[in-house]
């Protein structure tokens, strides 16, 4: 009998162990959860900077994409529209870009170049810039661009598509190639730009 009163005791013991173990690997200790909220803290900080970032660069990408469309604009216009009336209505369409810099309010337009009283177009590339007197009509309205991008100051301002070629001129003059680039306020490092060369090509780079 005493045996078996020592095994039941044995038994009972080894149960309550038994069951003590299994509750404290159950449960969390006072640092286990300190060093959970410190790590989940750190990682939603990453989270949310770098959503932010995220939303700047989407602000980019678009702004770069309606820059591209504005441009095909002018340079379709002038292949089908104005070289289907032989060129008579106007000397061409263009794209003219306005504040340059971290510290400027940019935005861009879309213009005709009218001909002159005599009806003809000047003979001066640099006269089929825009400006602001009659020579010029402003098609649509004046589009302003994100607060969050900037036209980078070596960037060119004028882009005018002569039909029916059509023949660009950048800034008053025919070159091989012009630039608009776009950045981001906060990371004046991350940029997009769009090419224009001479034949009307149009291509992103970054």
């Amino acid at each position: 009998m005493g045996i078996f009163k020592n095994l039941k005791k044995i038994r009972h013991k080894f149960v309550f162990l038994n069951k003590s173990k299994k509750f404290k690997t159950n449960g969390f200790t006072v640092i286990e959860m300190l060093v959970v909220l410190g790590v989940t803290s750190v990682l939603v900080s990453i989270f949310v900077v770098q959503a932010g970032d995220l939303r700047d660069q989407i602000s980019l990408f678009k702004e770069e994409a309606r820059l591209i469309q504005t441009l095909f604009k002018a340079k379709t216009y002038s292949i089908q529209v104005l070289s289907e009336e032989g060129g008579d209505t106007a000397c061409g369409y263009g794209v003219y870009l306005n504040g340059f810099g971290e510290s400027e309010e940019a935005s861009y337009l879309n213009f005709l170049r009218k001909k002159g009283a005599d009806g003809t177009c000047p003979e001066d590339y640099a006269d089929l810039v825009y400006d602001e007197t009659t020579k010029t009509e402003i098609l649509g309205s004046e589009y302003k661009i994100d607060s969050k991008v900037f036209i980078k100051g070596v960037s060119n301002n004028n882009f005018v598509f002569i039909p029916p070629k059509p023949e660009v001129v950048v800034d008053g003059e025919i070159r091989k190639d012009g630039f608009v680039f776009l950045c981001l306020k906060e990371n004046t490092d991350f940029c997009r730009g769009i090419e224009v060369n001479k034949v009307g090509q149009i291509t992103s780079k970054k």
